[in-house]
């Protein structure tokens, strides 16, 4: 039961990838499994076999959740932006109590108060998600239906960026791919290659792996690399890391809707209203959920 939790858990950060404004690392955090991730990515090697299962259930949930519902949250977005932005925003404020609760842990670990420097990066952080959407992007730089080595280069470091933002809580890689003008590219690729696995039209399939894999490889790479950042400031600054997060995730909500309506537009009418506040209370209910889940499985393992 626990490989299909992680699974859904898996599904819900990789389509929250695919939304321009939405931090995967931020849904990591709420879903209560951010700390293992980076912990599962930094030892890899030494705890194989323990961390094989949680690994592979997170790996599959993310390709659901990016390959079978980047048109979907497409579609939502165009046709439903608010409401979709409202659930993104549940689900992010779902996570907060965790993270109070996490950080509390670690200034009693430390044997600390809540100081000067648990505010500071709080607000420096809150500000840099600010910041983040303000930025505009291009619209989607035109690449070339013959991608040559130079295009593989870019998409390559654009991956290996877009995923170290990825990791990072309340920083959105779909926004930074934007802000690159790579967004609209690799999201019409991916819905090109599932159109042409489905009609079985490998040439088509071949096309899109030309700009897929080498972005994808960067994802990988960019992914390890910040993860051994992330676990290193844990062992040494856990509290001041998480205060770090907190700013982040608080700072999220407002960059979600201001984003969406900058990229989809969408009027804060009544009925749209209603139903995306009933499904934010629902989203971050469930959050919660599955945040008080991990903590209580951190407490049976150790």
């Amino acid at each position: 039961m626990q490989f299909i939790f992680n699974i859904i858990k898996g599904a819900i950060i990789g389509i929250a990838n695919v939304i321009p404004g939405v931090s995967g690392g931020t849904m990591a955090v709420s879903l209560g499994i951010y700390e293992r991730l980076i912990h599962v990515l930094t030892h890899i090697r030494k705890e194989w076999k323990r961390n094989i299962g949680f690994l592979v259930a997170i790996v599959i949930g993310l390709a659901i959740g990016i390959i079978g519902f980047a048109q979907a949250v497409e579609f939502l977005l165009v046709n439903h932006a608010l409401i979709t932005a409202l659930v993104f925003v549940g689900l992010v404020l779902g996570g907060i109590p965790l993270i109070l609760k996490s950080l509390k842990d670690s200034l009693t670990a430390e044997s600390k108060k809540l100081g000067v420097s648990h505010m500071l990066v709080f607000v420096v952080f809150c500000a840099l998600v600010v910041v983040m959407a303000l930025l505009n992007g291009k619209e989607g730089a035109d690449v070339a239906e013959q991608i040559g080595i130079f295009d593989m280069v870019i998409l390559f470091l654009v991956g290996g960026v877009a995923s170290a933002a990825m990791v990072i809580p309340g920083v959105s890689g779909s926004m930074l791919m934007m802000i690159f003008g790579y967004y609209d590219t690799i999201i019409t690729t991916i819905n090109r290659f599932i159109e042409s696995l489905l009609s079985f039209d490998i040439m088509a399939m071949l096309d899109c792996c030309k700009a897929l894999v080498p972005f994808g490889i960067g994802v990988l790479v960019g992914i390890v690399a910040i993860a051994k950042l992330i676990d290193f400031l844990f062992k040494k600054f856990a509290s001041q890391t998480f205060a770090a997060i907190l700013g982040l995730i608080v700072a999220s909500p407002g960059a979600i809707l201001l984003k969406t309506k900058n990229e989809y537009g969408f009027e804060a009418e009544l009925l749209p209203v209603i139903i995306g506040g009933i499904l934010l209370v629902v989203c971050f209910v469930v959050t919660c959920w599955f945040g008080s889940r991990s903590s209580d499985e951190k407490k049976v393992e150790k």
